[in-house]
C-alpha cells in the first residue's frame, strides 16, 4: 500500500507540471510549461510564450546550464503531427536559455495547434544525437490567450523627442514699413468670353489600406469581444478557423479566417444564422503584412488557372479577339 501511493503521488506531480499556466512579474509576463518541473529544482526543459516589459512576444526555451550552445535548431509537433521549424538564439548571459520571436506568418498556425492540440514536442536536431522533449498541452490555450493580450506582437520603436527649435531674436534691427492696402485688381477679358474658372483644388490623397500582420489573431479578438457582450463564455477554436493557402498564385502565402470555426459557447449561431457562415480572405504581402481583400458567406474557395487566347474568328471580323480558358480534368473549357 505505501509503495501504491507513493506512484500515485508522482504520477499526480508529474501531471500536475504538464499544465500550462499564466505569470506576471514586473519584468516579464509569459505562459509556460514545465513539464519535468522547474529548471532549479532538477527539471531540464521549460518552454515559454511571453515577452519581456516593453518586448514584442516571442518563444522562450529554458534547458539546464550545461546545455549551453550558441543556438537551437528544432522542430515541433502537435498531436504527433509536424508542426513547424524554430531557430532559437541563446540569450547573452544566461546559461540554457534560448529565445526567437513570434513571427505570424511562420508561427500562427503553430500557435492555434498547440492551444487546441493534446500533446506536443520540440526535438533539438543541431546536436550529434537528437534531443525529444515532449510536453502536454493541458490549459495551453487560456494560458497563451493571456500572453497575447499582455504583450504586443513587435516591440515599439523608441520614442524620438525633437528638440525646440531657437526663439527667434526679439528686437529685429529693423521694422519693416507698414503695408498699405490696396484695391483689387480687375483683370481684363475679352467681349462675351467667359471668366476664367479659378483653379481645382488638389485632390485629396487617398488613404491606403493598413495591413494586419496576424489575421487570425485580429479576428479572434473581434469575435471574443462579440461573444463576452453575448453573454458567451469562451470561444472554442476549430482546426479550420485559420486556413493559410496562395489564393493569388504570387507565392506568396494567403489567409482564410472562417468565423464558423470559431464557436461561442453558450450563445450559438452567433454570426452563422445561415447554413454557410462568413469568410475573410487577406492577400500576402511581401513585407510579411496581410490586406483583407474580401469578405462574405461561401462554402470553399478554388483558385484556377486561366488561359488567354489571342484568335481570329468570323465573330471578330478583322481584329483579333482575347478568349479566356481554364483547365478542367485535363482539358481548355471557356471560362465562365
Amino acid at each position: 500500500m505505501p509503495l501504491l501511493f507513493a506512484l500515485l503521488t508522482l504520477a499526480g506531480a508529474a501531471s500536475a507540471q504538464e499544465r500550462w499556466d499564466f505569470y506576471r512579474t514586473d519584468e516579464r509576463q509569459a505562459a509556460r510549461n514545465c513539464p519535468f518541473g522547474p529548471i532549479e529544482a532538477g527539471g531540464y526543459f521549460c518552454i515559454e510564450i511571453g515577452c519581456d516589459t516593453g518586448d514584442g512576444i516571442g518563444f522562450l526555451i529554458r534547458l539546464t546550464p550545461r546545455e549551453s550552445q550558441a543556438r537551437l535548431e528544432g522542430l515541433w509537433t502537435v498531436d504527433y503531427r509536424q508542426a513547424g521549424e524554430l531557430v532559437l538564439e541563446a540569450v547573452p548571459g544566461e546559461a540554457g536559455v534560448f529565445r526567437a520571436p513570434y513571427l505570424p506568418r511562420r508561427d500562427g498556425v503553430l500557435v492555434a495547434g498547440l492551444k487546441r492540440g493534446n500533446v506536443a514536442t520540440f526535438t533539438i536536431i543541431n546536436r550529434p544525437i537528437r534531443a525529444n522533449r515532449p510536453f502536454g498541452l493541458n490549459g495551453s490555450s487560456d494560458a497563451i490567450d493571456r500572453a497575447f493580450a499582455a504583450c504586443p506582437l513587435e516591440a515599439p520603436a523608441p520614442l524620438v523627442v525633437a528638440e525646440p527649435a531657437p526663439a527667434p531674436d526679439p528686437t529685429p534691427e529693423s521694422e519693416p514699413p507698414a503695408a498699405t492696402p490696396s484695391e483689387p485688381e480687375e483683370v481684363a477679358t475679352a467681349p462675351g468670353a467667359e471668366p476664367e474658372a479659378a483653379p481645382e483644388a488638389p485632390p485629396e490623397p487617398s488613404v491606403a489600406q493598413v495591413g494586419v500582420s496576424d489575421p487570425a489573431f485580429e479576428t479572434l479578438t473581434e469575435i471574443r469581444a462579440l461573444c463576452r457582450e453575448r453573454g458567451g463564455a469562451m470561444v472554442e477554436v476549430q482546426h479550420g478557423f485559420a486556413r493559410p493557402r496562395d489564393l493569388n498564385g504570387d507565392g506568396l502565402e494567403d489567409m482564410e479566417v472562417d468565423f464558423g470555426e470559431a464557436e461561442c459557447v453558450n450563445v450559438p449561431y452567433l454570426y452563422c444564422d445561415i447554413p454557410v457562415c462568413p469568410t475573410r480572405i487577406y492577400l500576402g504581402q511581401p513585407d510579411g503584412s496581410y490586406l483583407l481583400a474580401y469578405e462574405g458567406d461561401y462554402e470553399t474557395a478554388t483558385t484556377e488557372t486561366v488561359v488567354t487566347l489571342s484568335m481570329k474568328d468570323e465573330s471578330c471580323t478583322e481584329r483579333r479577339c482575347a478568349r479566356r480558358f481554364v483547365w478542367r480534368e485535363g482539358r481548355l473549357v471557356p471560362f465562365e
